[in-house]
């Protein structure tokens, strides 16, 4: 998402927003593989860590999924400019 400002000519700038995904197993280990889908759109995790950069501020939800484990729901809001981080912990199946 986009928002053009002023009379022109336009800049085009993503929201300074940023949601930062830890997904470990029941034991605390890094989950080496995983995807987080955030308004219908996959990311791919890797060793645990993710960061999405630049989504717009507002409610969103976000799924978490991974091979041989339950996935994981969580509501979440961002403000403009904000950081937020979250630890899932994803059971085994």
């Amino acid at each position: 998402h986009a928002t053009l400002r002023g009379e022109g000519p336009w800049s085009v700038a993503r929201p300074d927003t940023r949601v930062a995904f830890e997904v470990v197993d029941p034991d605390g280990l890094p989950i080496v593989g995983f995807r987080v889908v955030v308004e219908g759109e996959p990311f791919d995790g890797r060793d645990g860590r993710l960061e999405l950069v630049g989504l717009d501020p507002g409610r969103h939800t976000a799924f978490v999924v991974a091979e041989g484990h339950t996935a994981w729901r969580q509501p979440f809001a961002l403000d403009d400019g904000g950081l937020l981080e979250l630890r899932v912990s994803l059971p085994a199946r």
